[in-house]
């Protein structure tokens, strides 16, 4: 029993962090920015950005903002990690790392579905834009002639052709080499680029002031609709956690890893704050288009150069994060598979081309059937929870790396050739325990507290005293936590990039308060895709784990 416990314990060890594989190694900043921005500028600056105007009006910037702080927050823990741990895998490598191999494994199987859901997602959009220019030739033709009749809620009506297609040409595009790929997908992030200050200048000269001019046109729907929007702008401003997927084949990771993952942060929340505002001053709220919301706002303000250059523009874009999200979802298997979690021919790479040729083909069956058979709207939600739940694990690697007393100054300087680690942290394993207990009674204390928080403004009701009571006991709790955790003995590890703790500490509590908004059906698919996991884990790769 005690080999079972420390089989799910066990960290992935320090002379594993920085290994080299056979994986190309020619990613410069600007190519690690433009794979972040393509996971980021897809389908959620030309289609969900006007969905979400529809729901809190021109109030939707403030949505943004909201959804901008908490994104930030996580982007720098990611920071912090990258610049320590240059090992393709992302958050499952960190948390691997930090908190041991049965949740690093869990993190990195709801990081696969998120990637590859949002992969089919984006083919299923970019196939959608397709038709739309076609005027609507492309599914008529499929719905007429090889319909095979489904209806219902997850199952298309006809095979998407179309979206295979797209997800066929990523697999040949990825399986060229980092090389090519990344030249592509730097050209169509040029182009989308500069889509996205076309629309944002053009705009302007549309613009109606009028539609802002009083608070009950600015927030239509109150508090009530800016809190309904944050969770999904929060996951519009998702997908820089691509880019450590990438960290093998980063020049300088260590570097050029967190600046990207910051630049991204910062371009993408420009770009969803310049487009919410320009769509919203352009036309009402009310009349604002469900599924071609920017390229209609120009067709209804009579401009039709705008209609197409958006649609353009915007099926470039979809196709780049189709790209991003493929790539991710490649090389996180490989790692997963490298570290021997599943099955171990998956690691192979194409000496020629250095790539992972054999996750990228099994990526690509994965993502090709479920386009070509499901309807992706309906699994959409799942990506939101693998999300947040994996920004929540970051954060947390982040506050339990302060605590642990098991990094070597000497281990690390023979790896790295660097200073990064100054001194040995003088911390006990009491101190690592106690931490832990306090960040697990804050995360159970912020839950409790907003879920009775958002049952309560829902009904409406006026609150009585056990409510008040309650959610006393529930955020007094979480502020002891926090202040319990300050008073445990930190080690003095130094890195080159450091956050203050309070950074991690409120990223989780906004990660908090954005899942619980999150609707029970998605919670229900992703704790089927958890059990599938564990059969995995279970089944395979606890015992075929190479730590």
């Amino acid at each position: 029993m005690s080999s079972f416990i420390s089989g799910l314990l066990r960290r992935k060890s320090q002379g594993t962090w920085f290994q080299e594989s056979g994986l190309a190694r020619c990613m410069d900043l600007f190519d690690l920015t433009v794979l972040g921005l393509g996971g980021m500028l897809d389908a959620g600056i030309y289609v969900v950005i006007g969905q979400l105007a529809i729901v809190a009006g021109p109030s939707v910037i403030v949505s943004f903002l909201v959804a901008t702080v908490a994104a930030l927050l996580a982007g720098l823990s990611y920071a912090e990690l990258s610049s320590r741990i240059t090992k393709t895998g992302s958050a499952y490598v960190f948390t691997y790392v930090t908190l041991g191999e049965v949740l690093g494994f869990f993190v990195g199987w709801s990081m696969l579905a998120e990637y590859i859901v949002n992969a089919a997602s984006m083919a299923k959009a970019c196939s959608l834009y397709i038709n739309s220019l076609s005027g609507g030739a492309v599914y008529s033709y499929l719905a007429e002639n090889i319909s095979w009749g489904a209806r219902n809620n997850y199952v298309g009506h006809f095979p998407d052709l179309v979206a295979l297609a797209l997800v066929l040409c990523s697999v040949v595009i990825i399986g060229l080499g980092v090389r090519e790929s990344k030249t592509l997908m730097d050209i169509i992030m040029i182009m989308n680029g500069t889509v996205i200050l076309f629309s944002i200048v053009s705009g302007v000269v549309f613009a109606d002031t009028k539609l802002w001019s009083t608070p009950q046109k600015f927030a239509p729907k109150g508090l009530d609709g800016i809190i309904l929007a944050i969770p999904q702008c929060f996951y519009c401003l998702s997908g820089f956690d691509t880019i450590p997927t990438a960290s093998e084949e980063a020049l300088e990771p260590s570097r050029t890893v967190p600046k990207a993952i910051v630049l991204c942060l910062v371009i993408t929340s420009c770009a969803y704050l310049g487009i919410s505002s320009i769509i919203t001053l352009m036309v009402p709220y009310t009349a604002i288009d469900y599924h071609s919301p920017l390229a209609e706002a120009f067709s209804t303000r009579g401009f039709p150069p705008g209609y197409y250059v958006v649609s353009i523009g915007a099926t470039a874009a979809i196709f780049a994060s189709l790209l991003a999200s493929y790539y991710a979802a490649s090389r996180l298997l490989y790692s997963l598979s490298y570290d021997g979690l599943i099955c171990m021919f998956l690691n192979k790479i194409n000496k020629s081309r250095q790539v992972p040729l054999n996750s990228v083909i099994a990526v690509g069956v994965i993502t090709g059937l479920s386009s070509l058979v499901f309807n992706m709207r309906e699994l959409v939600e799942l990506v939101a929870v693998a999300t947040i739940c994996t920004y929540t694990s970051v954060s947390v690697c982040v506050l339990v790396s302060r605590f642990q007393a098991d990094y070597t100054t000497k281990n690390y300087q023979a790896i790295s050739e660097s200073d990064r680690f100054l001194v040995s942290p003088p911390v006990t394993s009491w101190s690592l325990h106690a931490a832990i207990v306090a960040i697990v009674v804050y995360i159970l204390s912020l839950i409790a507290f907003s879920t009775s928080a958002f049952i309560w403004w829902e009904n409406k009701d006026p609150m009585d005293p056990a409510t008040i009571v309650m959610l006393c006991v529930y955020g007094v709790t979480a502020v002891a936590a926090v202040i319990a955790l300050g008073a445990i003995p930190q080690n003095h590890a130094s890195f080159p990039y450091m956050v203050p703790l309070a950074v991690p500490i409120i990223s989780i509590l906004l990660n908090v308060f954005v899942i619980v908004r999150v609707k029970p059906q998605a919670f229900a698919i992703f704790l089927l895709w958890v059990a599938l996991g564990a059969l995995v884990y279970f089944g395979y790769g606890i015992r075929h784990s190479t730590e």
